[in-house]
Formats: structure tokens, C-alpha cells, sequence
């Protein structure tokens, strides 16, 4: 190779350089899409097992939460036994034995008193001294909130925990129930579950111990130490951790707390398993990328030598053409540069002919620009017009000697001129091409919408003048405007019906969480009835005890037949099948029924009931069976969200033609959000099975329908204080009363 090409005198890569970097041009994209494809995987993968653990970690959370609900809800039932308020704890211990050993995973069950003695522990006999209590603040816990509470350990070890309930008797607690439940009842959750082997599964509580644990090695690890996660990520509910150091290695690992507790589920994964898939793809990637590239740069430059000399040669030859010498023969092993070669000696022949036949054509351009039909023009660097064409006339609407001399921007629309001359003043040698649309104004003040493009035209280097093209646009732009006139109307047609799809899908999710709370709440009796029906088969019979698992099956059957009656009301309702039986009714004697029925459940919670009747209302005309089940569901509704020792007032008096009966409580009050809902059919203030209220939460919408076929209307309010606090809710009736 005699040297490199050059371009005009400038030094210039050479042919080979120039395949080189054609092939690595080539190359390496190619490399680099491979490694951003690795990695976008690589990271999908991540996110998946990130989200599995998260979803794995959850379910293990919720399969502990729903275990300690069960013991919370047994150690509930065995606290209503009535053998507790006799004075023979003996039978006590034995009845609390039988109960610990149905569980199989009950270690014991322990009484404490108000002032925290341990008066009854099935773990020692009695009489036995009680020694040093390490429950005592967690017994306090009980007794200060009244709630069930699940802590642990307890004094059975690090791998125990406990479930308190308070013995409640006529408002006030009596005793707190203390359930010990062994800590290989969780790592049974955790074996279940089937985690793969490198994986580590803990149970950790709010003070950093492990409670149990399994997975990696560690099945046989005694519980009570350490877990070595820091509890300052761990601050939701349920999360990523990220990555931590354990005895075991390096680790990724997700949390999720149970229900009742300050706890934590801990799932946590090798480093390895989310980060060494994609480094192994990534590096196998890198080598065999580098090893093409360098595959294809060796055979290039063998390929093509005998064509880069070939180039060389033509190159010289195409000087010698340059300055007006007609160059010699170039012979090549390429059959197409040889070719060119004799290209090249016949093309210096030929130039003499060639610029006597520019001389002509350029006549012919001139005739070929008027006849074409988009419009053509010339203007110096100023904007200043030089040369049209018919059409370009006939565009602005004015004859050629009109427009020579014109400035282009004269003719544009005043909204558009500043854009126009913005492109004007920005053609330069690197940017020597723009582009607008805009209006050609005509004298008669008609315009046309035109599409324009410049460009500047230069000479050796050096801007000489700038080229206007113009296309008639006009029509395309009142298609378009049509277009987007119909696009606006098919947004609306859109918007209904994103809005009638998202309508669809809540009235789907509440349903939903609607069948899970109906499978929650007819279970519930149904764990009480097989509890007494259990201690009836295999406890003692003593009359106390028959007694109270007589009541409490009793109690329970009355509950279930309650919840079967709102669903059948409710099936009743849409059907359209619901019954009444219209007469003249005394409705202020129905109200005194339905309050001596509510009047229980209203002690239970120390609750002062209020009432006001106006014995002036009148009778109305209605089902009194009805109106009495719409007046109880008002009142268990109103007690059920009033905390103990709160008020409910029932008020009845005349309004207008109309009888209004009005009942308001000293609760939380409804939700704003809710309230336009509340007597919606499958709606609920609280989702889910872990309201803190019972029931279906089908008596408001029941009520609704009944005193709705009464002709009748219900509305519902919040209680505002004057600082602007919601101090309870109000529930209105209004019924027309009977013509005398």
C-alpha cells in the first residue's frame, strides 16, 4: 500500500482503518444490545424472585396471623366457661387441661388475678408457690387495654409464646387467660410451606429474638438468640429488607408482621440465588463479544487487501482526473473496480461534452421548474425573493413581477411569521435544512396552508442563497381538523367507558371481600358450637358446665340463624320477593319492643340507652314485623360501633305529615367517604375478617330496602362537636303516618 486516501489535501484515514471501523461499527452494538438484554432480564428475573419472596413471606405472615386468631378466638370460649365463677378451681384446672391438650400445640393455660397472682397454672399443681413471674407486664398489657394481646417467649423458654385474653364478668375483667403455645407450631407453618433449602424462614419479635426458625441448615437451631436483621428497616407492615450479613453468608431478605403481634416473619434468600444468574450470562456475554470483534477486525483486514490496494490506485487515477489529465489503464483483481478504472479513462474524454450539455440542461431546468406543481422559489441570504415559479405564484395570488424583491415572510400569516423568519435565521452550514407549516395570505385575504422547506445553498463552502419548496397543504389540514373533531368526541365515548369498567370492577372487589366476611362470620359460631359440642363429649358433666355449653350453643344457633335471615332478606330484595303485610301500627310500641330486645347487648357494654317518644305521633301504615327489624338493626348498629359506657338515644316525634324516628349514638362516626355509600349492598366501613366489629354489615342496606317499600325514606349523618370533630352518627326514618 503506497499510503492512506486523502480528500482534497486534508489527511484522511486509510481504506484499511476504515474497515476496521466498519466492522467494529458493526460489532459492537450488537455487544452492547446483548448486554442491555442480559441485564434488562437479569433484573426482570431479580424483581420476580423479589416479588416471590415478598408474596411467600406474606402468606407465611398470614398463616401465622390466622393461627393466632384460632387460639385467640378458642382461648375466648374457654374464657366465657361459667366454671370460672365458681370457687372450685379444681375443676377449673382439670376443665383448662382437657381444653390444652385438645390443642396439641397448648403448653398450658394460666389464670391471673386483677393485682397479677397466678392463681391456676396447668403446667403445677395447685397450691404450688408461684415464684418469679416473668408475664407480669404482659398480664398488666390485658388488664390496662382489655384486648387480647400474643407476646413471648415465656417462662417455657425462648421457643414458647403466649396468648392472653381478659375474663370479662358484667363489664369488668376478672381474670386474664394465659395460653402457652410452643414455638414448633410456627416452624411447622415454615416447613409447610416448602422453602427451598438455601432459604432462611424466622419468626422474630419486636426486641430482635428469634422465636423459630428454619431453612439453610438451621431446622435443628435452638430459638432465643439473635436474628441479625436490623429492625430499623423493618418498620411497615410488610417490605423489602434488602441485604444483610448473616452467620450463613450474605443475604437479601423480605418481612411482613402477623396479625396481634409486634412481630416479624423473615424470609431471607442467598445473595447468590437473585444476583449470580445474570453476572454469569453478563460475563459470558462480554467474552464472546470481545472475541467476535476481534475475529471480525483480523478478517476484514484479510479480506479485503487486494481491495483497499485497488482503491489506492483508482484513487490516484481519479486525481489525475481532477486536473484535466486523462488517466492510465488501472488494472485490478476486482472485476468492478477494473471496470471503474476504464470508467475513469473514458469519463476524461467525456468531460469536455459534459459541460456543453450543462449549458443546455440548465435551459431545460428552467422549463421544468415552471411546469411542476409544487411551488419553487429563490431568495438571498437576506429573505429576499429572486426567482419563482407559476405555481409558487399562484400559492401567494400574485404575478411574478409582484413577488420578485418581496420578502418571503411578507406573505405568511401574522401567527406564523415569526416562525418562519426563527427558521430563516437559522440555516447555517451545519444546519442548512428546515422545515415549516404555515398560511400564504393572498391579497382577496384568503390563505393557503402550506408546507415549506429551506435550504440554504452554498457554493465551495460559502452560503450563496436559500431554496423555498412549497406544497399545497390545504386539504390535508381540514381532513386532519375533521379527524381530530372525531377523535375528541371518541375520547368522551372512551372516558364512559373507562368509568363504567372501574364501576364494575369495585362493585367485583366488594363483593368479594363481602363473601370472605360471610365465610368469616358464619365460621365463627360454628368454632364455638364444636368447641361446647367437643368439652360436652369428652369434659366433665357437671350441671354447671352442661348448663353453660347448653347457653352457649343456644346463643351461637341464634346468631346463625340471624346471619342466614340477613342473607335471605337480602336474596328476598333483589329478587324482588320481599313480602308486606300492610296495617295500621302503633309505631312507638314497636320501637319499645326492639329496645328491650337491643337492651342486652347494650348492658354487656355498660351503654346508656336514651329514649324519647312522642306519644302525639300517630300511627302509620306498615308491616310492624318489618319495622320492627328495621328499628333493631338501627340499634345494633348504633351499639355495636358505640364504646362501653356510651350513649344511644331513640327518639320518635312528628314532623310535618311524617313520623320520624331518629337514633344516634356516641361512636366514631362514618367515614365521609363511606357515608354516601352506607346502605349500598356490599359495602362496609371495615374490609376483610379482622374488622373489631362482627356482622355482616347487611342490616343498614336491609333497612333501607324495608323502609324504602314502606314508601318511606332513611338517611344517615355525622355528629359534628364545635371544634369540628365527629362525636358519633345519626340515623334518620321518616314514615307518613296513617289518614285518620
Amino acid at each position: 500500500m503506497r499510503g492512506p486516501l486523502t480528500l482534497r489535501g486534508r489527511p484522511g484515514l486509510s481504506l484499511r482503518a476504515y474497515l476496521v471501523l466498519l466492522v467494529v461499527v458493526c460489532v459492537v452494538p450488537m455487544v452492547v444490545f446483548s448486554v442491555w438484554l442480559t441485564v434488562t432480564i437479569a433484573r426482570e428475573q431479580r424483581a420476580a424472585l423479589r416479588e416471590g419472596m415478598q408474596d411467600t413471606v406474606r402468606a407465611l405472615a398470614l398463616a401465622v396471623g390466622r393461627d393466632l386468631r384460632e387460639d385467640v378466638h378458642t382461648l375466648q370460649a374457654v374464657a366465657a366457661s361459667r366454671s370460672l365463677d365458681g370457687p372450685d378451681l379444681t375443676a377449673v384446672r382439670e376443665e383448662m387441661r382437657d381444653v390444652a391438650a385438645s390443642q396439641g400445640r397448648w403448653v398450658a393455660i394460666t389464670l391471673y388475678t386483677p393485682d397479677g397472682q397466678r392463681v391456676l397454672d396447668t403446667a403445677r399443681p395447685l397450691g404450688e408457690p408461684a415464684g418469679g413471674d416473668p408475664d407480669q407486664a404482659a398480664v398488666r398489657h390485658v388488664l390496662e387495654t382489655g384486648r387480647p394481646t400474643v407476646s413471648g417467649p415465656t417462662r417455657f423458654g425462648p421457643e414458647s409464646f403466649a396468648v392472653r385474653v381478659p375474663v370479662v364478668r358484667a363489664g369488668e375483667v376478672h381474670y386474664v387467660m394465659s395460653a402457652t403455645v410452643s414455638g414448633e407450631a410456627v416452624g411447622e407453618i415454615f416447613r409447610r410451606q416448602g422453602l427451598p433449602a438455601s432459604w432462611i424462614g424466622s419468626l422474630v419479635d419486636r426486641h430482635g429474638i428469634v422465636l423459630a426458625r428454619t431453612g439453610n441448615g438451621a431446622t435443628e437451631a435452638p430459638a432465643g438468640g439473635p436474628a441479625g436483621y436490623p429492625l430499623t428497616t423493618m418498620v411497615a407492615r410488610e417490605g423489602w429488607g434488602g441485604r444483610v450479613g448473616l452467620p450463613e453468608g450474605a443475604f437479601y431478605f423480605a418481612y411482613a408482621r402477623p396479625e396481634l403481634t409486634a412481630w416479624h416473619v423473615v424470609l431471607a434468600a442467598p445473595v447468590a440465588t437473585l444476583d449470580w444468574p445474570w453476572l454469569q450470562s453478563l460475563g459470558a456475554i462480554v467474552v464472546g463479544g470481545t472475541a467476535f470483534l476481534v475475529l471480525g477486525v483480523v478478517l476484514a483486514t484479510l479480506a479485503c487487501r487486494p481491495l483497499t490496494r485497488s482503491l489506492t490506485r483508482l484513487a490516484q487515477a481519479a486525481g489525475e482526473l481532477g486536473r484535466g489529465h486523462t488517466p492510465a489503464l488501472v488494472s485490478s483483481p476486482v472485476a468492478d473496480l477494473e471496470s471503474v478504472g476504464r470508467d475513469l479513462e473514458a469519463a476524461g474524454h467525456a468531460r469536455e461534452q459534459a459541460e456543453r450539455a450543462v449549458r443546455a440542461r440548465e435551459a431545460h431546468l428552467s422549463a421544468l421548474v415552471n411546469q411542476a406543481t409544487a411551488g419553487i422559489a429563490q431568495s438571498d441570504l437576506e429573505g429576499r425573493l429572486v426567482l419563482v415559479n407559476r405555481c409558487y405564484c399562484d400559492l401567494v395570488g400574485r404575478a411574478p413581477d409582484e413577488v420578485i424583491d418581496l420578502p418571503f415572510t411578507d406573505v405568511v400569516h401574522p401567527e406564523d411569521r415569526d416562525r418562519a423568519e426563527a427558521a430563516l435565521r437559522g440555516l447555517t452550514a451545519n444546519g442548512p435544512e428546515a422545515a415549516i407549516e404555515a398560511r400564504f395570505v393572498r391579497p382577496d385575504g384568503s390563505f393557503r396552508w402550506v408546507d415549506a422547506s429551506l435550504t440554504l445553498v452554498q457554493d465551495a463552502g460559502a452560503p450563496r442563497s436559500i431554496a423555498i419548496v412549497a406544497l399545497d397543504v390545504t386539504g390535508r389540514r381540514v381532513a386532519e381538523e375533521a379527524a381530530r373533531a372525531g377523535d375528541v368526541e371518541r375520547g368522551r365515548l372512551l372516558a364512559r367507558e373507562q368509568q363504567a369498567r372501574q364501576e364494575a370492577e369495585a362493585a367485583s372487589q366488594a363483593k368479594d371481600e363481602f363473601l370472605a366476611v360471610v365465610s368469616h362470620e358464619l365460621r365463627t359460631p360454628l368454632n364455638a358450637l364444636r368447641l361446647w359440642a367437643g368439652i360436652l363429649k369428652t369434659g366433665p358433666a357437671d350441671p354447671p358446665t352442661i348448663a353453660r355449653a347448653v347457653d352457649t350453643i343456644e346463643r351461637n344457633t341464634v346468631l346463625q340463624a340471624r346471619l342466614i335471615e340477613d342473607l335471605l332478606d337480602v336474596s328476598r330484595i333483589l329478587s324482588g320477593r320481599l313480602r308486606l303485610v300492610i296495617v295500621r301500627v302503633d309505631l312507638a310500641a314497636i320501637i319499645t319492643d326492639a329496645i328491650e330486645t337491643a337492651r342486652a347487648a347494650a348492658d354487656n357494654k355498660a351503654i346508656m340507652l336514651i329514649t324519647a317518644l312522642d306519644p302525639e305521633t300517630g300511627a302509620v301504615l306498615g308491616d310492624s314485623t318489618r319495622l320492627q327489624q328495621v328499628v333493631w338493626n338501627l340499634l345494633s348498629n348504633a351499639v355495636r360501633f358505640t364504646p362501653a359506657g356510651g350513649r344511644v338515644e331513640v327518639r320518635l316525634r312528628r314532623r310535618g305529615p311524617d313520623a320520624e324516628l331518629t337514633v344516634t349514638d356516641t361512636g366514631r362516626g362514618i367515614t365521609p367517604g363511606l357515608l354516601p355509600l352506607v346502605f349500598d349492598h356490599f359495602r362496609q366501613g371495615e374490609t376483610g375478617t379482622t374488622r373489631s366489629h362482627g356482622g355482616l354489615g347487611l342490616g343498614l342496606s336491609i333497612a333501607r330496602q324495608i323502609v324504602e317499600a314502606h314508601s318511606g325514606r332513611i338517611w344517615a349523618e355525622n355528629r359534628a362537636a364545635l371544634d369540628g370533630r365527629i362525636v358519633g352518627a345519626r340515623f334518620r326514618v321518616a314514615l307518613a303516618e296513617a289518614a285518620h
